[in-house]
């Protein structure tokens, strides 16, 4: 696709005030978007569980 058309429909995105707009011209296409894609959150892995300290034993002396 020619530079000078994708130039043209920045500044009708810029100027319509729409987010994003594609165009499809036989095998070529171009999506121009005002805004990046949402960020999308990392998965958070989920923490290990922790062993239980072994109950001490009481011992008695007498």
């Amino acid at each position: 696709m020619d530079i000078r058309k994708v130039k043209k429909l920045m500044e009708l995105l810029e100027e319509s005030g729409m987010a994003e707009i594609e165009i499809v011209e036989g095998k070529e296409s171009v999506r121009i978007s005002r805004y990046g894609g949402a960020p999308v959150a990392a998965p958070v892995p989920m923490p290990a569980p922790v062993a239980m300290a072994p109950v001490p034993v009481a011992h008695t002396c007498r």
